[in-house]
């Protein structure tokens, strides 16, 4: 292997892109192909041309297109790049320090040694010394790439090379969010006119006209500063029959779960929930640097008795997904009833029921607002029921005592004026909720019919979208990014932990139709595992 100064790409591509092609080809058996392709497709678009148009499509061609890639990088011959392509070059080899277990053969082809359980890589090799040299000690910076201080006690983390004092290692070690596809990107992706987005479980009827309109009406106060959320706290109350000390609202009902962690997890503490939940919470854990402990789904359900059971003494907060996404299960009445007796004074139950207006209906959904115990913290929002996803607003119901505290970590001027104003004209908004419930109804027995015409065993839900697991992970995928080339939009769960499933949120009529020819092509092309 060259080293960086002598390094010289020539084919329209940077050194980065190949040393990153090299890296996605190492890492394609743990993320679905397509997942890569859309991350990588704009920065290889060069070399696709000419290394053969279609070769990201599939992993024969994605191994085709790496090992091109790898020929062209050794074979390149010497003169010095200017700076950002040589801090590129050291953004390039801590992507690969990151990296998963299969990705080590790429770390070897271009000199790197072994990672840590963090993913570090210190300053020892040829390579990273020579690109680290460039620089000398003092600091510089590229944009988001920054170069700290090079000496052997330097760590790469995620992409960047930082001093250990700067960023606590639980933090370099998380990896940050990854959005579901865009409908415009795979549009250009793909050479579609036209393609659906089931992925997010919004509200295919949008936005609640009230809401919109009282958003409108409000712009003109913008100036001004909001007053924190309290005229919404005030009709939540109302609506709801509790005191307005009871309730919180926030920037989304992840934004009240960041104030929850802030204001009661200690540093010996730990968070106890489910695997195959929302990964807000762990993430949320993970960035206070506290153990984030899981038991398994039993039957895709939260099991209550096993997180009973998993109980410590350092567990602090148990956090409940109820309706569960992305499975769509819920718990019933009596075996929430049976869990909370199990659980200390002391410890927090988070109770997530951002899909609590599709499961309502059904006699056997504990919803929380028949339980008002002193340690349980009701988490609601917006985003699903009442179309206001972008607006970002969620509230919460807990004792009064939990709820000052809360009030006082909380940042003082969240929620907007406009998501508040939003939120109090959406709980007014009856007709439309009627119309997203009644659609949603419709929409799901229509779904899971057609789904079971397939051959599909679908998880049966209670929320506005349906998991549709398949014997294999690479079942899934192809599934998935056959979907994809149709123009339907589907939700992955390798983030999940379920990398067998695909998440289809309810869509409109001509959507779910779309969504179950596209999955009945998908499926001849060969014949699907199940």
């Amino acid at each position: 292997m060259r080293h960086a100064r002598q390094m010289k790409v020539e084919l329209g591509v940077s050194l980065h892109d190949f040393i990153e092609i090299r890296a996605v080809a190492g890492v394609r058996q743990y993320f679905p192909v397509q997942l890569l392709e859309h991350r990588y497709v704009r920065r290889f678009g060069a070399l696709r041309g000419q290394l053969g148009g279609d070769a990201l499509q599939n992993e024969t061609g994605l191994d085709q297109v790496a090992h091109g890639a790898e020929t062209h990088l050794r074979n390149q011959v010497s003169a010095p790049r200017d700076r950002f392509e040589q801090l590129l070059v050291v953004e390039a080899i801590a992507s690969l320090a990151k990296g998963s277990p299969a990705d080590a053969e790429a770390r070897q082809d271009v000199g790197l040694g072994k990672k840590s359980s963090f993913g570090e890589l210190t300053a020892e090799n040829s390579l990273l010394e020579d690109a680290v040299g460039l620089f000398g000690e003092r600091a510089a910076s590229v944009g988001a790439l920054t170069i700290s201080r090079h000496d052997s006690n330097d760590t790469i983390y995620s992409g960047y090379i930082v001093d250990m004092k700067l960023v606590p290692p639980y933090i370099a070690a998380m990896e940050p969010y990854v959005p579901g596809l865009a409908v415009d990107d795979v549009r250009r992706l793909y050479g579609l006119e036209r393609a659906v987005k089931l992925s997010s479980n919004e509200n295919p009827l949008g936005p609640s006209p009230l809401a919109l309109e009282a958003m409108k009406a409000t712009l003109g106060g913008v100036s001004r500063y909001p007053d924190g959320g309290f005229a919404l706290r005030r009709k939540l109350a109302e609506r709801f029959g509790v005191k307005v000390e009871n309730v919180i609202a926030g920037a989304g009902s992840e934004g009240i779960m960041a104030d929850i962690v802030r204001t009661f997890l200690g540093d010996d503490e730990e968070v106890l929930s489910s695997e195959g939940t929302f990964a807000g919470m762990r993430v949320l854990a993970q960035s206070r640097g506290v153990a984030f402990r899981t038991v398994p789904l039993r039957d895709w359900r939260f099991d209550l008795d096993a997180i009973a059971g998993a109980i410590t003494d350092k567990t602090k907060l148990i956090y409940l997904a109820n309706p569960n996404n992305p499975t769509g299960t819920i718990f019933s009445r009596s075996e929430f009833g049976a869990f909370h007796r199990h659980v200390p004074a002391h410890v927090l139950v988070i109770l997530d029921e951002a899909y609590f207006e599709y499961a309502q209906d059904n006699p056997a959904y504990p919803d929380s607002m028949h339980y008002r115990w002193d340690n349980v913290i009701t988490l609601r929002t917006f985003s699903k029921a009442y179309g206001l996803a972008a607006a970002r607003i969620g509230y919460g119901f807990a004792h009064e005592d939990l709820i000052a505290m809360l009030l006082k970590v909380k940042l003082p001027f969240a929620p907007s004026t406009l998501a508040s104003a939003a939120g109090i004209a959406g709980l007014d908004d009856r007709e439309f909720l009627h119309r997203t419930l009644e659609i949603n109804a419709s929409g799901m027995r229509r779904m899971m019919a057609g789904l079971l015409e397939l051959g599909l065993v679908p998880v049966p839900s209670e929320a506005n979208f349906v998991m549709v697991p398949f014997a294999t992970r690479k079942r899934a995928a192809e599934v998935f990014e056959e979907l994809l080339r149709q123009g339907v939009i589907v939700r992955p769960l390798d983030s999940y932990g379920l990398p067998l499933a695909l998440r289809i949120t309810i869509g409109t009529t001509e959507e779910n139709e779309l969504c179950l020819q596209a999955l009945q092509h998908a499926l001849r092309l060969e014949p699907a595992l199940r």
